[in-house]
């Protein structure tokens, strides 16, 4: 006699998927962790060094006419500056490092200003189309970091259509509920903006697709550095948000990004005349520089000396004050303006600030750092009331952002 069993193990299949998610959500994470404590560790000082670079560069660049050999060879170097620069960031995004400026805005209107970029960014072989379900939305969002997500999914949708195709861009409004999709768990119930960004290219098998948003993970061999979808990653994560990624081989891929309503009416942005804006950045006010590393100090008081300022140097916290002492002894005017670095040895420059304040009243602030670490964000840098410069800045932008700062 022959007997049959039958066993249910549809509870044991979703279990073993269910871990293997999990397992996977979580190596990402760890690898994410693991870069971004390799991007915190060096990136301060690197940025130092960059930005040391770039001002003398630029320096240099203007001693130089134009028809000199070396001209070329000094904006060779303040490019490739500017690169190590970008790569550095990449690093800090993904990892969940940067300070951002989020503001309400409309998504809409973001992907409709970026669309001359997009286009050639993705060439002429390649059709955009855009399309706003339910209206005008607002998000929370840093403006800058949005524009550098939608122009990452934008490079990887173009390198998936080497002969042309269709890149789409679709934003709704959607509610998530407990019962939502189970790879977006970790959102909160309520209703987010979600951004739909599709390509008719070649997609993607099963194993490229779970390793997508991998750090350093590329197909393009030594075409890529396997930054730019774990860059926009780390953004979205940063930001509240989630994203999934859909491919099928020769179909296309699809991403979808989920993002928190904003509350109240999203900004409206106003053209500025950049002849205007910029067109008075000298002064005559008094300046304090506090860096310990010697050479960006020196460097910056320098290029502020040159534009009129009124200069005082120090290394660190405690020679800023005796700075002030000094300058309240002698009975001279006060200080205009504190450029502070934000991580130093001995005192953090919110810090520092903070117990000037309290000797010496309020001082108009703008803080420079390389980098955003836990105690940059344990003493909220974030908040509007704040002026961080990330560094390295270039000369043009730290006269602008003094000019801005003494005449908010």
């Amino acid at each position: 006699m022959v007997c049959y069993f039958a066993r249910d193990i549809t509870e044991r299949r979703e279990a073993a998927r269910e871990s293997e998610r999990l397992h996977r959500a979580l190596a990402l994470s760890q690898k994410h962790e693991a870069v971004g404590r390799l991007a915190a560790g060096i990136a301060h000082d690197f940025n130092n060094q960059l930005m040391v670079m770039t001002l003398c560069a630029e320096l240099v660049g203007d001693s130089l006419e134009t028809d000199d050999p070396s001209h070329r060879e000094i904006l060779d170097l303040l490019t490739a500056g500017k690169s190590a620069a970008g790569l550095i960031r990449q690093l800090l995004a993904f990892s969940g490092q940067q300070i951002l400026r989020p503001t309400l805005m409309c998504p809409d209107t973001a992907i409709e200003q970026q669309r001359r970029l997009l286009s050639r960014t993705l060439g002429e072989h390649i059709r955009i189309s855009t399309e706003s379900i339910d209206g005008p939305k607002s998000i929370l969002f840093d403006r800058t970091q949005f524009e550098q997500v939608i122009v990452n999914l934008a490079m990887n949708a173009r390198d998936a259509m080497p002969q042309g195709g269709t890149f789409e861009i679709e934003t709704c409004i959607v509610e998530v509920g407990t019962d939502f999709h189970e790879d977006f768990a970790t959102l909160r119930p309520g209703p987010h903006v979600l951004i739909k960004v599709t390509d008719s290219g070649s997609g993607m098998d099963e194993e490229t697709l779970a390793r997508l948003f991998e750090p350093f993970f590329t197909t393009k061999g030594n075409g890529g550095t396997g930054l730019g979808l774990a860059t926009v990653y780390g953004i979205i994560k940063q930001s509240g948000g989630s994203i999934w990624a859909s491919s099928t081989l020769g179909v296309g891929t699809t991403f979808r990004i989920f993002l928190p309503v904003g509350d109240g009416a999203a900004e409206s942005v106003e053209s500025v005349d950049a002849e205007a804006a910029h067109s008075c950045l000298t002064g005559s006010e008094r300046l304090l520089v506090v860096d310990d590393d010697e050479m960006v100090r020196v460097l910056v008081s320098r290029i502020l000396r040159d534009l009129g300022y009124v200069v005082f140097e120090a290394d660190g916290p405690a020679e800023a004050i005796e700075v002030r002492e000094e300058i309240e002894r002698r009975g001279e005017p006060g200080i205009d303006l504190i450029l502070t670095d934000v991580v130093m040895p001995d005192e953090s420059g919110p810090s520092m600030i903070r117990s000037m304040s309290e000797r010496f009243g309020p001082s108009r602030v703008l803080f420079m750092s390389g980098y955003a670490t836990d105690r940059i964000k344990e003493e909220d840098l974030s908040a509007s009331d704040f002026v961080l410069l990330s560094k390295p800045l270039g000369r043009s932008v730290l006269a602008d952002a003094v000019r801005t700062a003494l005449n908010p």
